[in-house]
């Protein structure tokens, strides 16, 4: 949502989106294909990349404008990866965003798109990028028309008037120098007494060039922000369906960051853009998605009262591992682990609500972690000796071999992995040799022959243990 001169719309400064609607099964082949091929040389991959466009065999030429053309704006405003060039040397290598490993991985793009729409930010690499630089006008632009929805609710008190038209989005989104809440307030002052007096921005609509940033948005932008649920296009404005998704928008605003500031217009600020926002995700999509969704939270965001939530004691529950360990799936869209939810209970019993390796004990961080991985092995699924109680990080962590145990459990680091990942090797080397916490029930410690399966299927060599440790059973 880029801010036009004050007094014209210049073409090259309307609010440029994805020009095309992708299919989810599209979104995450090409998520797989970039992390497939993180840091090779561009030229080569484009075979791969683009195999899932067309089946039939293309020249590189063809595969160049395919790329040019689509998807590397996919790439760019999807968060899903960019591009090096070697200096001194004609190599232009491709770096997957941990987004895109994130999606190639679960395939969730519900929770994808969520993620997309907090930390999506425009502009970028264009030549009016310097006007931005000058005038710090930095924005998320989804975020920005939820803090409006917001707003307009607050001030008005009526879910009939929580919309933006086209045209209020042109004249007080796009041109405004700043997105401070003070300002937002003040606009939506405006846009309500317009409406009052029902003032149409008829001499708005006499420039051509405010009209085209107007339609732009609701023709090919809208093509990919209707993947966040939370917005609904009705006609010629942008609202929200009930008082429950505003409810779910206000959840989603509480995970709002500052936006990234450009310092130059430059490359490598731009990939130092992605790096932050797109690597080492915060939140984690999931929790993000399962945060908007919880009832509990939203009603008491949507009612403005503050709870307090007193810890509770952990009263262990007797857990039984099941005959049929298998698992089992749902044909919905999503797939669904039927057997999840009880596994989670037994696990959060097991290990006392707390993750085994860092003690957070904060339950929608937590997640009943597979040793040896579901689709690895779908015989195991729910054997309560093959999981572990772990945080989000440290269940990511071990699920991609940044880590693993030893027989002894206690922790190995896998440090070829954690090379170009400073924080983690802050988080999991510093914890090497420690011993995970382990489950209250003898009978249910994890099972030696998975945790070596573990280490043998992501390389990782379990490094001599110092005879003062005691071997567990």
């Amino acid at each position: 949502m880029p801010r036009p001169l004050p007094s014209t719309y210049p073409k090259e400064q309307r609010w440029r989106f994805i020009q095309r609607s992708i299919p989810d099964d599209q979104l995450v082949s090409f998520a797989n294909a970039l992390v497939e091929s993180h840091n090779k040389e561009l030229h080569q991959s484009l075979p791969n990349i683009l195999h899932f466009v067309d089946p039939t065999n293309k020249d590189i030429d063809s595969l160049n404008h395919e790329w040019l053309s689509i998807w590397v704006n996919i790439m760019h405003q999807g968060g899903l990866g960019y591009t090096i060039t070697s200096k001194g040397r004609e190599e232009t290598r491709l770096i997957a965003t941990d987004l895109s490993q994130y999606l190639a991985d679960t395939k969730n793009t519900t929770a994808y798109y969520y993620y997309w729409a907090l930390r999506f930010q425009y502009p970028w690499a264009f030549p009016k990028h310097d006007h931005y630089i000058k005038n710090k006008v930095f924005i998320q632009p989804i975020v920005l028309i939820c803090q409006y929805i917001d707003q307009l609710e607050k001030k008005t008190g009526n879910l009939k008037d929580v919309f933006l038209t086209k045209y209020e989005i042109a004249q007080f989104l796009m041109k405004s120098t700043n997105h401070a809440q003070s300002t937002i307030k003040t606009n939506c002052d405006e846009i309500i007494a317009n409406r009052k007096k029902g003032y149409d921005y008829g001499l708005e609509r006499q420039n051509r060039e405010f009209v085209e940033a107007a339609e732009h948005l609701f023709s090919r932008g809208r093509l990919f922000i209707r993947n966040f649920n939370l917005l609904s296009f009705l006609s010629d404005r942008i609202t929200v369906k009930d008082i429950d998704t505003l409810a779910k928008l206000r959840v989603f605003l509480s995970y709002r960051n500052s936006p990234f500031v450009f310092k130059e217009n430059s490359q490598d600020v731009r990939n130092e853009f992605f790096i932050e926002t797109y690597t080492e995700l915060d939140p984690d999509p999931e929790i993000l998605l399962d945060s908007v969704y919880s009832k509990i939270q939203n009603l008491a965001v949507f009612h403005r009262k503050k709870t307090v939530v007193k810890p509770q004691p952990m009263t262990p529950t007797k857990v039984v591992n099941p005959q049929d360990t298998r698992a089992t799936f749902g044909t919905g869209t999503r797939e669904e682990r039927k057997f999840q939810q009880q596994l989670k209970r037994d696990m959060v019993s097991l290990y006392n609500g707390r993750c085994c390796v860092c003690g957070l004990d904060r339950q929608e961080f937590l997640i009943a972690s597979h040793i040896v991985g579901v689709k690895v092995d779908p015989s195991i699924a729910a054997d309560r000796h093959n999981c572990l109680l772990l945080c989000v990080l440290h269940d990511r962590a071990m699920e991609r071999g940044y880590f693993g145990l030893r027989d002894d459990y206690t922790i190995v680091a896998n440090h070829d992995k954690l090379l170009r990942h400073p924080i983690l090797v802050r988080e999991i080397v510093k914890r090497e040799g420690q011993r995970i916490q382990l489950p209250n029930d003898l009978s249910f410690y994890p099972s030696v022959k998975f945790v070596q399966r573990h280490r043998i299927a992501h390389g990782i060599s379990e490094q001599p243990v110092s005879s003062t440790q005691t071997h567990l059973p």
